[in-house]
């Protein structure tokens, strides 16, 4: 146990002095003193007529709330706010070409559902009022993006921005045809080297 100790105590002190030289290039720090604003979240608790089941995503259009839920035999699920009430189910999940395995909402707009699904790079766009009343709604629009994506893409006016898992930028841009056509921002300089798997995996999310 001794030696336990005194291994630890040389350790520590190495360990210390390499942080202490690890610093990011042109950071702006802050602290918990710099969020002062108190602000007072309430919430009304809302039970439907139908169990949601692990929620991995959600949308709220006005009175509707429309959920990704894994767990069971359709993907998308419709709640009415106002009723509390279950009203539609929609999209299998696997590999077909109307199916969906690993879906996200993207930013919609007051006629239009877009959706990413992130293990294949695809997105879908479908009309709202086919999606929240048919349970085998057809997209109006499926975009195959030219690169693959992880985490998240939206739409921004004609362009789609989507997170990278590349060595150089952090964003790929297509354009609205899945075509690629530039990517951004660099990833973080540090003043110790790291290789690109772990400059990818530090940073792309």
């Amino acid at each position: 146990m001794r030696y336990f100790y005194f291994i630890l105590l040389f350790i520590l002190p190495v360990l210390s002095c390499n942080f202490d030289k690890d610093r990011y290039e042109k950071a702006v720090m802050f602290e918990l003193n710099d969020f002062q604003a108190i602000k007072e979240l309430r919430s009304n608790k809302l039970e439907f007529d139908s169990l949601i089941m692990q929620p991995m995503d959600l949308v709220v259009y006005d009175s509707l709330l429309i959920t990704v839920e894994v767990g069971k035999e359709k993907i998308f699920h419709v709640y009415n706010v106002n009723q509390k009430i279950h009203i539609n189910q929609c999209i299998n999940r696997g590999q077909g070409p109307e199916d969906m395995l690993q879906p996200e909402f993207m930013n919609c707009d007051e006629k239009s559902i877009r959706i990413i699904d992130l293990a294949t790079s695809t997105v879908f766009e479908y009309e709202l009022n086919d999606f929240i009343t048919n349970q085998q709604p057809k997209p109006k629009k499926r975009t195959k993006l030219e690169k693959q994506i992880f985490l998240t893409a939206q739409q921004v006016d004609n362009k789609i921005i989507g997170c990278s898992y590349a060595d150089d930028d952090r964003l790929y841009i297509f354009d609205l045809d899945g075509k690629k056509i530039n990517s951004i921002i660099n990833y973080p300089t540090r003043t110790t080297q790291q290789t690109n798997v772990e400059k990818t995996d530090a940073y792309y999310t």
